[in-house]
């Protein structure tokens, strides 16, 4: 049973808050995170927080500008968050953020320590659900700024599911349904979405509290809707980049799936990497995603995305329902 608005508490990287106090959001997004392994390249930066925080702070300055109040980075905890910076930008900016517990998908989470504890016995499905548990009500460990808490659970899975990622969404599952928080899963290697989907919700999750991001890398209308008639959220982000369809099929998609009556399950982000650890890198670097990402920013959903939507008959308020109803909806239970 959802549970009532005036009881449900939000956390963010400065503390609760009530569901009604998320107003526009950008339910996907990233201020700083890195592939696992960033770190044991000899070659990779020192990190200047303070420069990726200036960074941060002017670009979602942009964002305010357009009503912006809240930004969930779902980065999963083996993408390298860093919860004291995103504090710092949210304390500066006014604007709330909200960040992750969680694991992805086999060949990019780090889970050998986790699948090193199999063979020794040990419940590792029970070891991470309290993983996530305690990141969710006692505050992320690696943090220089103790308390911090995650307020959502990020997951992956591959298609089909492995041993390891059918544990750890199971985990998901039953941290989701301890806590109330969300479960964001990520279709990122491709057709996997219907598999974290589907063993998520066998394990008991509520489909009220599951939303699939980057569902709008798929070309098949009929294979989003099949997701969304499960009960689930539908996470339409990468909605800045031409990968691995182009944005224009994306945005064609979006419209016909709000005409079809999908639009009170959508949610809408641009899954910008504001900043990304190690080696600089084509999307790392400001030159190159200018020319070829124009669209790829904190912006690009109030000054393109909604106005190609409503070129295509969608409606102010159905945009409305999409980044502000949606959003308070799926964090508050209703």
């Amino acid at each position: 049973m959802a549970k009532s608005e005036s009881t449900v508490k939000i956390n963010t990287v400065l503390g609760p808050i009530s569901p009604d106090d998320m107003g526009v959001t950008l339910p996907h997004e990233h201020i700083c995170s890195g592939y696992p392994g960033w770190n044991l390249d000899e070659f990779s930066p020192a990190l200047d927080f303070k420069t990726i925080a200036d960074n941060a702070v002017a670009k979602i300055e942009k964002a305010k500008a357009y009503g912006l109040k809240t930004m969930v980075d779902p980065a999963s905890m083996d993408f390298a968050t860093d919860p004291a910076l995103h504090a710092d930008v949210s304390r500066r900016t006014g604007v709330n953020i909200i960040v992750a517990t969680g694991w992805l998908c086999d060949g990019v989470a780090i889970n050998a320590y986790w699948k090193d504890r199999v063979p020794g016995g040990f419940d590792i499905t029970k070891e991470m659900y309290e993983s996530m548990v305690r990141a969710l009500t006692v505050g992320r460990r690696d943090s220089s700024i103790p308390g911090i808490k995650a307020g959502c659970i990020k997951v992956g899975g591959s298609n089909p599911i492995t041993d390891w990622e059918e544990k750890m969404l199971k985990a998901a599952a039953m941290a989701s349904n301890e806590t109330g928080v969300p479960i964001m899963g990520i279709d990122m290697v491709g057709g996997a979405a219907h598999t974290q989907i589907d063993c998520c919700l066998a394990a008991g999750a509520d489909p009220n509290k599951f939303i699939i991001w980057q569902i709008a890398t798929n070309s098949d209308i009929k294979y989003i809707k099949d997701q969304a008639d499960k009960g689930i959220w539908l996470g339409f982000d990468r909605m800045g980049d031409n990968n691995p369809i182009p944005l224009d099929l994306k945005i064609s998609n979006l419209a016909g799936l709000i005409h079809l009556g999908y639009g009170n399950r959508i949610l809408m982000s641009s899954n910008h990497m504001n900043y990304v650890k190690g080696r600089p890198g084509k999307t790392s670097d400001p030159e190159w995603a200018a020319k070829f990402l124009p669209h790829w920013n904190w912006t690009n959903i109030f000054d393109y995305i909604i106005p190609e939507l409503k070129k295509r008959g969608v409606t102010d308020e159905q945009v409305n329902t999409m980044i502000v109803d949606n959003p308070r909806r799926l964090f508050g239970g209703d």
